[in-house]
């Protein structure tokens, strides 16, 4: 199984009240099932297995339900939020809040908005679009396109099979 990709779409960058707002936005083409990728996002058994160097603290994958996630080896630093739509797969959408120093500026990130998008293209292929909305400096921007990047790598080797030795 092979992730291809479809193109890491630079962020629209809007002025909201004369606020710099950055949005990162990725599509990836992974070669399982939808029913399976949407699985490894919803499923807690299943989602705190992959995204390496991330322990799932709290997550309850449904409608107003809440999650909290930390990442090893930095003390403090964790993201948590609410989910807010989960159509079985088809869209997770959920609120991203987190503490900690983000490319050298001190957190928090809050009310920030992740909606991932799925969508079976046949021959056990599906698409996933994440986009993360909200961020109000090019330092959180960056920071963030390259942590979900990282994220997307880690779920596509989550979906490619050992090779027996």
């Amino acid at each position: 199984m092979q992730m291809e990709t479809i193109a890491p779409v630079r962020s629209k960058t809007t002025d909201r009240e004369e606020t710099l707002v950055r949005d990162v936005e990725l599509k990836r083409v992974f070669s399982v099932p939808v029913e399976k990728l949407y699985a490894s996002w919803a499923d807690p058994r299943i989602f705190s297995c992959w995204w390496k160097g991330l322990l799932v603290k709290k997550m309850d994958a449904s409608q107003g339900g809440a999650y909290r996630f930390e990442w090893e080896g930095a003390a403090g630093d964790y993201a948590e939020g609410r989910y807010e739509e989960l159509t079985p797969h088809t869209k997770i959408v959920f609120t991203w809040n987190t503490t900690g120093t983000c490319a050298g500026e001190e957190r928090p990130i809050e009310d920030t908005r992740v909606t991932l998008t799925f969508c079976a293209l046949g021959d056990a292929k599906s698409e996933l679009t994440l986009r993360h909305e909200g961020f109000t400096s090019e330092a959180q921007y960056a920071a963030h396109l390259e942590g979900w990047t990282s994220c997307l790598q880690d779920l596509e080797r989550s979906q490619t099979p050992s090779t027996p030795t």
